[in-house]
């Protein structure tokens, strides 16, 4: 399977560059960490998945501060 897109990931110790294959992946990812954290950046890589991506990762930043972390994402 491709990878859709690659996201830069800021926790508060290291940063870490997800490659994301799906939507529901990445949502797992960061339902598994409840850690603050911040998007870097998104490059992505099909641009057909791409509102896709940034419905989860709104989604995610909505829940995250709803939980009073830090959860913000820029797509580049």
């Amino acid at each position: 399977m491709k990878p859709i897109a690659y996201i830069k990931i800021q926790y508060s110790d290291h940063t870490y560059t997800a490659t994301v294959h799906n939507t529901q992946q990445l949502e797992d990812y960061f339902s598994c960490n409840l850690a603050p954290f911040k998007i870097l950046g998104t490059n992505i890589v099909d641009a057909q998945a791409a509102n896709s991506i940034a419905r989860t990762l709104n989604r995610i930043s909505r829940f995250g501060h709803s939980l009073n972390k830090c959860a913000t994402w820029i797509i580049h």
